[in-house]
């Protein structure tokens, strides 16, 4: 073989492991952002995507809130929690009462408000839940708008908002109003029209999940399905579930799963204890 071959043949030998190299650097290089992406870009993404959805659904709050303060500067008073007959059985939900201060004054009168709710006359309205407004948020899963079922409930207790069918002023709220539910985002949905809410003793349960765990029934409390957000910058830091609650000067809170409930029952109440 001569000189010439040898050197050519050395020269390919000398390139072909530095080409190697080069190729496998590349390899490493592309899986390394692959990674980064998956841990910290994705979930950077989707943090951004759910926030977002969480304060749609915020500003969904706050209109239905403000229909509640224009209630009352019409009457005087917020709404019941739920309205009754002679006898005292309840009939249709303060969300009912609420339809003329949300443009929704057509289906406000095709009701009949001295029937119950689920009267058959009224069972055909159950799944006309306003949709435009506040009685549903696109953070919960479609199935309950779709069946006309509605998170947004009231704290129902002797010394809350309305114990039922009593009226409360809003010169009757001795505490913070900044600091004292109007209404709260429930982990059990209830049909727009019921007159169901939260009863005060469900917050003893703290802030709870409203997606059922391995098939057990869901916890009745304040919650939401996925309102997540980290407790430190990192995406592989611990997360802290929450949800949101309407407060009494209109404004809207996130309450976190580290939320005490004695500060739940605290923020439940109108009035300051003596």
């Amino acid at each position: 073989m001569s000189d010439n071959q040898n050197d050519e043949n050395k020269t390919i030998q000398d390139k072909k492991p530095k080409g190697c190299f080069t190729c496998r650097g590349c390899v490493v290089i592309a899986v390394l952002l692959i990674v980064v992406a998956i841990v910290y870009v994705a979930p950077a993404v989707k943090d951004s995507r759910e926030e977002a959805m969480r304060m749609a659904c915020v500003n969904n709050m706050k209109q239905l809130a403000l229909a509640l303060n224009n209630y009352h500067s019409n009457y005087g008073t917020y709404p019941p929690a739920y309205t009754t007959d002679a006898d005292g059985n309840p009939l249709h939900s303060w969300r009912v009462l609420l339809l003329p201060y949300m443009y929704q004054d057509r289906l406000y009168e095709s009701l009949r408000l001295d029937e119950p709710w689920d009267s058959p006359h009224n069972s055909h309205f159950h799944d006309q839940m306003p949709r435009v407004y506040v009685y549903c948020c696109t953070r919960r899963p479609k199935e309950e708008r779709e069946k006309g079922l509605t998170p947004y409930q009231m704290v129902i207790g002797p010394d809350t908002i309305s114990n039922g069918p009593n009226c409360t002023k809003l010169s009757d709220v001795s505490s913070d109003k900044g600091d004292t539910l109007l209404f709260v985002e429930s982990s059990v949905s209830v049909p727009w029209m019921k007159p169901e809410d939260l009863p005060q003793s469900a917050l003893y349960n703290g802030v709870v999940s409203s997606i059922p765990l391995r098939g057990q029934p869901i916890e009745q409390g304040i919650g939401s399905p996925h309102y997540t957000y980290y407790k430190m910058a990192h995406p592989l830091a611990p997360r802290i579930t929450g949800a949101n609650a309407a407060m009494d000067d209109i404004s809207c809170i996130f309450l976190t799963k580290d939320t005490p409930p004695k500060d739940l029952l605290e923020k439940s109440r109108i009035r300051k204890p003596e």
